[in-house]
């Protein structure tokens, strides 16, 4: 099971957010690269939404954990 979510080619001084399939926030942090690491492992098997927001951007992707 992987514990780490790899997110690249974002903005520099993004704010990543996590959320459950209802919608709840479950993590949160700010990230100042262009390529993070965001830590996964308190997170059960299921499918999450990450929202990636820059200065100029929102991306949002679901994944599988």
């Amino acid at each position: 099971m992987r514990d780490q979510l790899n997110i690249r080619n974002m903005e520099i001084n993004s704010f990543i957010q996590v959320f459950d399939a209802q919608g709840k926030l479950l993590l949160s942090q700010n990230m100042n690269t262009e390529y993070g690491m965001l830590n996964i492992s308190s997170l059960s098997s299921g499918v999450y939404t990450v929202k990636i927001k820059g200065d100029t951007s929102l991306t949002t992707r679901r994944f599988l954990k």
